[in-house]
């Protein structure tokens, strides 16, 4: 018995094609020539390529009498990756800081009240992370909260 290697003629993109079928056919040297043939199925592992990268990242300003819940910015996030490795999650660095993050979809929310004078802004760091089985990328955004004075209604 012989083996032989099947070997990549050229780049595999798990993000373009996530498998390849074919036939390897073999034929010996005898008069007359046998042949055998066996069909094949190769699937591609993903590789984390990407990094979850932040698109639009600014400072915002809340009322300081804004009650919780209220939506203070959502985060526009790429990550080219597909499966697990694009699926992204994300979270604050400091959770003690009164804002919360949606971590499927990057919303800041005020937590608890904001009703605290001597307080004018926060510095809030969010992280993204994609969900790779095997490498995890993340990224992280900082951005400032200004507090703004309004209406007390």
């Amino acid at each position: 018995s012989v083996y032989g290697t099947v070997t990549v003629a050229a780049a595999i993109d798990y993000e373009a094609k996530v498998s390849y079928f074919g036939e390897i056919i073999v034929t010996d040297s005898g008069v007359p020539p046998l042949t055998a043939s066996i069909h094949i199925g190769i699937t591609v592992n993903p590789v984390n390529d990407f990094t979850p990268t932040f698109l639009n990242v600014k400072d915002v300003n809340v009322n300081r009498f804004d009650k919780p819940g209220t939506p203070v910015t959502t985060f526009q996030v790429s990550d080219l990756d597909a499966g697990f490795d694009g699926q992204l999650e994300y979270y604050l660095s400091d959770p003690t800081l009164p804002f919360i993050v949606d971590m499927y979809t990057g919303g800041v929310y005020i937590g608890i009240g904001l009703d605290n004078p001597s307080k004018s802004f926060y510095d809030l760091d969010v992280v993204v992370a994609d969900k790779s089985k095997t490498n995890v990328l993340s990224s992280s955004a900082k951005f400032r909260v200004n507090v703004v004075n309004g209406n007390n209604n």
